[in-house]
């Protein structure tokens, strides 16, 4: 056979935790047609593997990409993203967009949810609900992988367990599955883990915990607590899984330090409520300051704000010594909603949360079932300030806590990447290495692989990643575009 490529001499991690093992692989027409000890014929493209890892290419199952070329994820060696996640979904059609990655959608309930009732503090009326059935329908038809919330934001904040029960039925008798940034990650974190149990546990469909963390300094260590939950509910037979990124920091909107009641509505409103209510907004800002960050401002960092651009990559003391305040929970409360009032637009500040410990990454990482997952985006480079997991996630797990801590075996580390979440969204045709299935691959170096991106630094792609092969086309060659961007949208199995 003449095979498109070629790979020989390569060293094969084929996603499902086996042992790696020597062998090279046949592609043609966009799929792996042969892995075997040795493949022979001809091929337009040959590449020599020696001393590399060859494994199917990465699938971050949490994204908030776009649509497009998505380079800083190539880079990472991720051949697939899903977006739409923390209920912040889009309705997805292919525009003939050229993709880097192929791009798998899920619906998002704060998106859904605005649709039908803008960003109200209340239960939707049985009108409202039926629009919101009929959004979520529609686009489970259009192939969407499934429902995602963000339950920390408005307005996905102001819904209650009922309603979101209710939308996810609609998930029922797919391969759906719901995905949800829960209620609470830090002092409520194991009743909003149980609150995302009693749904599946009311509608039958599979559950994923999206970015799983313990926050704040006065919660470190409830991870044991979560992960038992977890494990004793997988034991019971439901279908519950969990990704998560490798840091010891969140990121999100300014918004999230101020009480959620005091999101809703328009812009107007929320500057009217901050003018009306300060004093109670204020006081709720100081009491997590202490309790998230044990008051100290320097762990909460701007990454972008549109309102005041030399703020980014500063943190909360620098900004509230701008303005001229005692850098105290006081001041910098009144520096957050000084902030907010100038642009209050959900996603026109974003801040970098340093709030979880290196103890929780590392036991939630070694938990068998947990997937790898970035929580970032398509980034340009050199433009804001942005976390850097949009560029370091993948390379971070194998080159840190693969290679350097030996925390998960390199085996595992690409399973969690690989075919575990290819199970989470039903591709049986991804996310492994055999005949037949799509060529998506990676070839990498297990001595050089790191990440490159600081909190300081995040502009930085990775190093180790040597080929990326997306259905069977040449993308990056050491780190350059030497191919067509060839990724492909990706619609659900059907049921």
């Amino acid at each position: 056979m003449k095979y498109d490529i070629r790979i020989v001499n390569a060293q094969i991690i084929d996603g499902t935790g086996k042992k790696a093992f020597e062998g090279e692989v046949g592609i043609k027409d966009g799929y792996i047609k042969k892995v075997a000890s040795s493949v022979e014929g001809d091929a337009k493209i040959e590449i020599d593997a020696e001393g590399n890892f060859l494994s199917p290419g990465f699938i971050d199952l949490h994204t908030h990409c776009k649509l497009g070329p998505t380079m800083n994820y190539l880079q990472q060696g991720v051949t697939t993203v899903v977006g739409g996640n923390c209920g912040f979904g889009l309705q997805v059609s292919n525009t003939g967009v050229d993709l880097g990655p192929n791009f798998a959608f899920l619906i998002g309930h704060n998106t859904v949810r605005a649709q039908a009732m803008n960003r109200n503090n209340r239960p939707p009326t049985e009108l409202e609900l039926n629009k919101m059935k009929s959004i979520i329908k529609e686009n489970v038809d259009k192939g969407a992988f499934g429902l995602s919330t963000g339950l920390a934001y408005v307005p996905g904040a102001y819904s209650n367990t009922d309603e979101l029960i209710e939308l996810t039925k609609m998930l029922q008798g797919t391969k759906c599955y719901y995905a949800s940034h829960i209620r609470n990650e830090d002092a409520q974190v194991i009743d909003s883990m149980k609150e995302a149990l009693e749904i599946q546990r009311e509608t039958g469909v599979p559950i994923h915990i999206s970015h799983h963390k313990v926050c704040g300094v006065k919660n470190w260590g409830k991870s044991r607590e979560t992960i038992a939950l977890i494990k004793n509910t997988r034991n019971e037979g439901v279908d519950i899984t969990l990704d998560q990124y490798p840091y010891t920091a969140s990121a999100g909107t300014i918004q999230l330090l101020m009480p959620t009641y005091a999101g809703e509505g328009t812009p107007e409103d929320i500057i009217n409520r901050i003018a009306s209510k300060r004093k109670e907004i204020k006081e709720d800002i100081i009491k997590k300051l202490n309790n998230l960050y044990d008051n100290d401002l320097t762990q909460i960092v701007f990454n972008c704000c549109s309102s005041i651009p030399e703020l980014t990559g500063k943190n909360l003391a620098d900004a509230t010594r701008k303005f001229n305040r005692e850098i105290s929970p006081e001041g910098a409360a009144d520096t957050v909603l000084d902030i907010i009032s100038a642009n209050p637009s959900h996603g026109a500040t974003r801040m970098v949360y340093h709030k979880i410990s290196e103890e929780d990454v590392v036991y939630i990482l070694k938990y068998p079932e947990t997937c790898v997952g970035s929580d970032g985006s398509s980034i340009t480079m050199n433009v804001g300030h942005p976390h850097p997991r949009s560029y370091g996630t993948f390379p971070r797990v194998l080159g840190y806590y693969s290679r350097e801590k030996q925390v998960i075996s390199f085996e595992d580390g690409v399973k969690r990447m690989t075919s575990l979440p290819a199970k989470r969204l039903s591709l049986k045709d991804r996310g492994i290495i055999q005949e037949d299935v799509w060529a998506d691959i990676v070839v990498w170096n297990p001595k050089t692989i790191i990440d490159k991106a600081t909190f300081e630094n995040p502009h930085q792609y990775p190093e180790g990643i040597n080929y990326v092969i997306v259905n069977g086309v040449l993308i990056l060659k050491e780190g350059e575009l030497v191919g067509n961007y060839s990724g492909r949208l990706l619609k659900r199995a059907e049921a």
